[in-house]
């Protein structure tokens, strides 16, 4: 089981709430993992279809990867 590469798909500053839901295209079980700066440490939160959550207060990237079970797949995220 092998995971994609690290996507940056936003940055903060300060104390900020998001919203990713990602869709699979095709009949592919797609796992997620979200990287992000907590209060006091990074986080790495798996999910299948979606995640909310809430950075800390500091500057910093939020990173995405993928992992289609059995195979890849090609994905459609959102984050707002």
């Amino acid at each position: 089981m092998s995971w994609s590469k690290a996507i940056t798909i936003a940055s903060h500053v300060g104390p900020t709430s998001y919203k990713i839901t990602v869709t699979p295209k095709g009949d592919t079980e797609v796992f997620s993992w979200v990287k992000f700066h907590g209060k006091k440490r990074w986080i790495y939160y798996k999910f299948r279809k979606s995640a909310n959550f809430t950075t800390g207060n500091f500057a910093a990237p939020i990173e995405i990867s993928f992992n289609g079970i059995p195979f890849g797949s090609v994905v459609t995220g959102n984050i707002c």
